[in-house]
């Protein structure tokens, strides 16, 4: 095990990801390139084998968005992103470091302070 419950449904993963239940499903924050199967255990863990529905990317930097194609091919996650970072993560690259890119299924524009607009 390396994760942790930190309080009111959010647990924090060892490499600086975070999981978080919403009452209705659960939502991944960040995806850090060093991820691996150990991590996704993890994951699967924490939400007692229910897939996440959303990876929620906090920028395009690859420590923050390198692991994203991996969660987002094997747990079938999709992916938020704010504009403009999505388009380096759809092209996998960033700040002149490279990964594999992802597809971003919701980007968003401008300020967002509710996220209950998308259904968790």
């Amino acid at each position: 095990m390396t994760f942790a419950y930190l309080r009111d449904g959010v647990y924090t993963l060892n490499n600086g990801m975070y999981v978080i239940n919403t009452g209705t499903g659960f939502l991944i924050i960040d995806a850090k390139d060093d991820l691996g199967n150990s991590e996704l255990m993890d994951i699967l863990e924490i939400t007692n084998g229910v897939r996440p529905k959303y990876l929620l990317l906090t920028s395009c930097c690859k420590p923050v968005s390198g692991g994203a194609w991996y969660i987002y091919e094997t747990l079938g996650t999709k992916v938020i992103a704010h504009y403009p970072d999505s388009i380096n993560i759809r092209h996998g690259e960033c700040n002149n470091l490279t990964y594999t890119p992802v597809n971003v299924s919701i980007e968003l524009r401008g300020y967002v302070n509710n996220l209950s607009l998308i259904h968790i």
